[in-house]
């Protein structure tokens, strides 16, 4: 048995690197394969970050949509979980330890490769999608980068001190884009259905606006919780 995955050419498989490139980042090229000479000279003027890990059209992309999915999930939990704990006090540490540590680190675990992904990930403009890593990058640094950099700081440091907890707030700055990620969850599933485009705008608005609602009534039971 063993000789026999040992010796099996892996070229047999069906589904190889080539099309989870193409399934993820949306390539129908790579690095040394161009379909025409312009699109060589075009993809010669790219360095190879560029050419093989800019994700070429999110809003394509069925693996993207799945993480988005799963960041939205965990940006829901985070919005819950953050308050409730930050609201504890000097019982932070205690809080952690005994019920929630695994949970925190899986979210900050997500919210890490979240920060790869990010600089992978084109972003829109006016003209379109602009996919340049340089620009991904500056666009990203301010102040995505940085508050995303803040709020996981507890990883490394292993929560300590607790003080540092309480940037986990900084990720708040998602919302919108949380938002806008329910928005097409919805959208998709509602698709399915013969409604009109009235209606499934308002089953987005309904949704939209029971999380803001939530949140903020959330965070306002917390904040009486910690002044006691």
């Amino acid at each position: 048995m063993f000789k026999f995955f040992l010796f099996f050419p892996l070229s047999r498989f069906r589904y190889g690197y080539k099309d989870f490139m193409k399934l993820f980042f949306q390539k129908d090229y790579f690095e040394d394969e161009f379909n025409s000479d312009r699109e060589e000279e075009s993809q010669r003027k790219r360095n190879w970050c560029e050419r093989n890990l800019i994700i070429k059209d999110p809003n394509s992309s069925r693996l993207y949509y799945i993480w988005e999915i799963i960041f939205l999930g965990a940006f829901l939990i985070t919005i819950v979980l953050v308050p409730y704990t930050s609201c504890q006090g000097d019982d932070i540490d205690y809080v952690l330890e005994e019920y929630t540590r695994e949970l925190e680190v899986f979210l900050d675990i997500i919210w890490t490769i979240n920060i790869t992904l990010s600089f992978m990930t084109p972003y829109e403009q006016d003209i379109g999608l602009s996919d340049r890593f340089v620009d991904i990058a500056r666009n990203y640094l301010f102040p995505g980068f940085v508050f995303d950099v803040l709020s996981t700081l507890t990883l490394p440091m292993s929560y300590n001190p607790s003080s540092l907890y309480f940037l986990k707030f900084l990720r708040a700055y998602h919302f919108p884009r949380c938002i806008n990620i329910l928005s097409r969850i919805i959208d998709q599933a509602v698709s399915c259905c013969n409604i009109s485009k009235q209606a499934k705008s308002n089953v987005q608005s309904i949704f939209s606006q029971f999380i803001i609602l939530f949140t903020i009534m959330h965070m306002v039971a917390c904040g009486w919780i910690y002044i006691g």
